[in-house]
């Protein structure tokens, strides 16, 4: 059972960089240098909160 729980773990960190890496090329090549700060901290806020609610819900259940 810890073997899959630390393997789901890995495979959610991979996907979390991966799309931070995404998002923030996207965002830079597409936006003007005005409004990059302005999306750059929204992505990684709401990325930060998903990831962390899909932490809790996985590692918080009781089994």
């Amino acid at each position: 059972m810890q073997k899959a729980m630390n393997s789901v773990l890995i495979l959610l960190v991979i996907t979390y960089a991966l799309s931070l890496i995404g998002s923030f090329l996207a965002i830079t090549l597409a936006l003007p240098l005005a409004e990059r700060q302005e999306e750059l901290t929204l992505l990684i806020t709401v990325q930060g909160i998903l990831i962390a609610a899909a932490l809790g819900f996985y590692f918080g259940k009781k089994t």
